[in-house]
C-alpha cells in the first residue's frame, strides 16, 4: 500500500485479478492510466507472465467501460465494467467505484484476497 496520500482519495474503480498467483487481488484505481505490468514501475505489478510486454497495459477508466492499452502497441480494447479480460496469461476484471469490490475495507477481499491502493 503507498504512502502517498492521494491514495485516501475515493478509487474511480476496482481492479480485481482473475487467475494466477495474485488471484483474487483487488486494486483500488485512484487515477487514470495506471500501469498493469511486469517491472518495478508498474502500478499494478504482475511479474510472473513473460506473455505480458515489459512496458505493460494502462487501464483508462471510461463512463461506462474500461480501455485496456497495450503500452508499447498503442492497441487499445474496450469492455464493459465487469467484463473478463485475458492480458497475457492473467484475467482480470475492472468494477465501477459503486460496486460492492469498492466497498471491501483496506486489506480485505473476497475469498481471503488482498486489497491495494494504486494511485
Amino acid at each position: 500500500m503507498s504512502d502517498d496520500p492521494s491514495c485516501e482519495q475515493e478509487a474511480l474503480a476496482i481492479v480485481e485479478i482473475m487467475s494466477g498467483p495474485d488471484d483474487g487481488t483487488v486494486h483500488k484505481l485512484n487515477r487514470q492510466g495506471v500501469r498493469l505490468g511486469p517491472t518495478e514501475t508498474a502500478d499494478i505489478r504482475v511479474d510472473c507472465d513473460a506473455k505480458i510486454p515489459e512496458e505493460g497495459y494502462r487501464i483508462h477508466i471510461e463512463d461506462d467501460s474500461v480501455a485496456y492499452e497495450n503500452v508499447a502497441t498503442g492497441e487499445r480494447t474496450s469492455k464493459p465494467y465487469g467484463d473478463v479480460i485475458r492480458i497475457g496469461r492473467i484475467e482480470i476484471a475492472v468494477y465501477p467505484s459503486s460496486s460492492e469490490k469498492a466497498d471491501e475495507p483496506s486489506g480485505s477481499a473476497p475469498e481471503g484476497g488482498r486489497v491495494r491502493d494504486e494511485g
